[in-house]
């Protein structure tokens, strides 16, 4: 599995889960969320290593790119 990220333009559906922070509104569908419960995201701004940073407490393994994980 691994993490994407989009910006949309959405209205939510009748089972996703919807989360709000310092106005960012984030949508994961019913089953995604199965896989992502408890995640955190973080945004790291540096020159190497930069970028959306992923804490999944249920993830098993992970990529060392921390992109893909596995359940």
């Amino acid at each position: 599995m691994s993490y994407v990220l989009a910006i949309e333009d959405a209205t939510p559906k009748q089972y996703d889960s919807v989360f709000e922070q310092e106005g960012v509104k984030i949508l994961i569908d019913a089953k995604s969320h199965l896989y992502l419960d408890g995640t955190t995201v973080d945004f790291k701004n540096g020159l190497v290593g930069g970028g959306f940073e992923f804490q999944n407490p249920l993830a098993k393994k992970s990529c060392g790119c921390g992109t893909s994980f596995s359940a």
